[in-house]
């Protein structure tokens, strides 16, 4: 059975493992909008879209010690 402390250390070893692995890592680019440019402009996603989406991604995850 896992506590509470070791729940917490297992989350901040986490958190500390991700900022390590990305320290080196350039920062992020951004895109400016035009002027003048609606929201109506973006598409509406559905909750399909997003199932979807988020099975197309790699999976990062490690079993839990």
């Amino acid at each position: 059975m896992i506590d509470a402390h070791q729940l917490h250390q297992f989350f901040d070893d986490k958190v500390a493992g991700v900022r390590a692995s990305t320290a080196d890592a350039l920062p992020p680019t951004y895109t400016a909008a035009s002027p003048g440019c609606p929201l109506s402009t973006f598409c509406a996603f559905t909750a399909d879209d997003v199932i979807a989406a988020i099975r197309r991604l790699q999976t990062s995850t490690v079993p839990l010690i």
